[in-house]
């Protein structure tokens, strides 16, 4: 039997993200609109991997993670960790991976990566309000929009959602 046929099932790794993960990440972005729909409005298209994780990491707070299925990234996330809190942040699935329930996967990781570290009482996420699949998705794990705490500042047209852990 010819090598190249054969199909080997590698299973799902949830890791730091590093370097080539933010190239992947990239190429899932076909716009600056796209981008800073997922992402912000302080990033930008890059000619690097290196850019774009230079962006993301302007705020040295955030950790940034991945999935991935053999050398495929498939999954990335942010996690940043507060008093008894996890905020997620910048979750996406690759395209071509959407449907399988990855997201999913993404949060429960993000989650239980923040109860190795923190006395995890709540996660918190943003998401924008026209983003009904994340949103369906979010609620399925147990979030629900609440009311943004003071002293934190919501991006327009998001949700503030929560969930007790």
């Amino acid at each position: 039997m010819d090598q190249n046929t054969l199909q080997v099932n590698h299973p799902l790794k949830f890791e730091a993200a590093v370097e080539r993960d933010f190239a992947a990440l990239a190429s899932w972005f076909d716009n600056a609109h796209a981008l800073q729909e997922w992402g912000g409005p302080a990033l930008s298209l890059t000619r690097s991997p290196a850019d774009l994780m230079a962006q993301l990491h302007q705020s040295p707070d955030y950790s940034s993670y991945a999935i991935h299925q053999g050398n495929e990234t498939i999954a990335f996330g942010q996690l940043l960790l507060l008093k008894e809190r996890a905020h997620l942040a910048r979750l996406c699935v690759n395209p071509a991976r959407r449907g399988e329930k990855l997201g999913l996967r993404l949060v429960n990781e993000l989650i239980q990566q923040a109860a190795k570290t923190i006395n995890l009482k709540s996660a918190s996420l943003f998401v924008y309000e026209s983003n009904y699949v994340a949103i369906a998705c979010y609620q399925k794990l147990g979030f629900v929009e609440t009311v943004t705490p003071t002293g934190i500042s919501k991006p327009e047209r998001c949700k503030y959602m929560m969930k007790r852990c």
